[in-house]
């Protein structure tokens, strides 16, 4: 008797299920002609190579019985020990042509959405690399972590190159010679709707404005003792510059493992005004030793002397409390005003003390960690009565020593 022959709509269904678990995904690659595609749709759904395995890479593109095209998301990555030395993978790969001159790196990967480029550098943007580049129409995301750029001119080269860019994450990339904007070159992204940054040298945010589509932005600076938060007016700029399209901004000061505790990193809040962007919703600060009050006034001045402004920020999140250095009736008090109005949560992230916690190894419910934190939350929340009488209160336990990233 013959098996049940299942429509491919079900089958896609079921394999589906399975779209993390590899191992799974492999085995069904061997059930059948009809469950090979659907399988490896999700295991070829994201790759990632190395800049040595270039050219092997390539050898995969000129295959004709090649299934890269399932890619969605390709990830290159350098050796963090030669990002200062020419990267000739990126060159070879963007400016590669199949023997018959039909096939580039775009065809081969035409739905291409997420691009990541880790330890990297741009020595030369030659035309064959920005024609490569441009073949990209699928392209969403672009991810640049510790890429190197000789001129400011060559970011801004890049990004004129993707103009249907959505998503854009810059996470400790250098610019090595800043020099002055070329007026030809156009950066206006008009679908970027979301910027991640992580230590931008100065000048960069500049490349971006206006970005009037803007409506997450998430900025993280990483302590170094050295090292000054300079960019506050450049964020205030691009913010500004996308007015009320912006809905949501998260700032974070992280410390660096290699300085001591006397490393006070913040970020300066009062540099950053968003009295421009009028429809936010959520606000995050996880940042030490930031001035919260003088930024969170300067919100609620700008709203009692507009005329037409209606309250629409919905959630706000302060992590350290109790820790910061802040008049908290003070605070509680700023938070019943008009702007803060439209307000259904004020999430509190109840930091443990690392020194003490961190040595427990178990801070689950019913721990000795679970108990001093929960203690403190309790005394905590009554500095705050009036947002605890509105019920917008909301602590969260948070273990600063499990929690490193942005």
């Amino acid at each position: 008797m013959p098996g049940l022959e299942l429509p491919n709509e079900l089958i896609s269904i079921i394999i589906d299920y399975f779209h993390v678990e590899k191992p799974t995904l492999k085995i069904c690659t061997l059930v059948c002609r009809d469950w090979i595609a659907p399988s490896r749709f999700h295991l070829l759904h994201s790759i990632c190579v190395h800049e040595r395995d270039i050219d092997k890479f390539i050898s995969l593109c000129t295959s004709p019985f090649s299934t890269l095209h399932h890619a969605r998301t390709f990830e290159l990555e350098g050796s963090p020990d030669q990002r200062y030395h020419n990267n000739p993978g990126l060159n070879k790969l963007l400016t590669w042509r199949s023997p018959d001159g039909q096939r580039t790196i775009a065809t081969v990967l035409p739905w291409l959405e997420n691009l990541s480029l880790r330890y990297l550098s741009f020595w030369i943007f030659s035309n064959g690399v920005k024609w490569g580049l441009a073949r990209f129409r699928s392209l969403r995301k672009l991810s640049l972590k510790n890429v190197i750029f000789v001129t400011r001119d060559q970011l801004s080269t890049l990004l004129s190159l993707l103009p249907r860019l959505e998503v854009l994450s810059l996470a400790d990339i250098e610019v090595w010679y800043e020099g002055a904007r070329d007026p030809a070159i156009n950066t206006l992204i008009p679908k970027l709707h979301t910027i991640k940054l992580k230590n931008t040298p100065r000048g960069i945010l500049d490349l971006l404005i206006p970005c009037r589509s803007l409506r997450v932005f998430h900025l993280c600076v990483l302590s170094f003792s050295e090292r000054a938060f300079t960019c506050g007016e450049e964020v205030g700029r691009l913010l500004a510059s996308a007015g009320p399209s912006l809905k949501e901004f998260c700032a974070h000061a992280q410390k660096s493992k290699l300085w001591s505790d006397d490393d006070h990193t913040s970020i300066d809040l009062r540099s950053i005004d968003l009295t421009k962007n009028t429809c936010l919703r959520r606000i995050s600060l996880h940042v030490m030793y930031g001035l919260y009050l003088p930024f969170l006034r300067q919100l609620v001045d700008a709203a009692s002397l507009s005329a037409s402004f209606v309250p629409t920020l919905q959630s706000l999140e302060v992590t350290y409390a109790p820790r910061l250095s802040t008049n908290w009736e003070t605070f509680d008090i700023l938070l019943q005003l008009p702007y803060f109005s439209a307000l259904s949560e004020l999430k509190l992230y109840m930091a443990d003390d690392a020194s003490v916690v961190s040595s427990m190894e178990n801070t689950g419910e019913g721990s000795e960690a679970h108990t001093i934190l929960n203690r403190e939350t309790e005394e905590f929340a009554g500095r705050l009565p009036r947002c605890r009488a509105r019920g917008i209160l909301r602590p969260v336990e948070w273990y600063a020593h499990r929690h490193t990233h942005f």
